[in-house]
């Protein structure tokens, strides 16, 4: 379990994205499901950059 201390921060889910591909050994997910929320805005980005 990983707590996170804002999890309304662009930048703190986009860092939690990018230490779940390394965890799970750099496998990228071929679609992500999320909400419209302003705060994934910078990992989509990443996912569509390292798709």
């Amino acid at each position: 379990m990983l707590v996170m201390p804002n999890v309304r921060s662009e930048q703190a889910i986009a860092h939690f994205f990018l230490d779940m591909i390394e965890a799970y050994d750099y496998r990228i997910p071929l679609q992500l499901m999320t909400d419209k929320g302003s705060e994934v805005g910078e990992m989509i980005r990443m996912h569509r950059a390292l798709r």
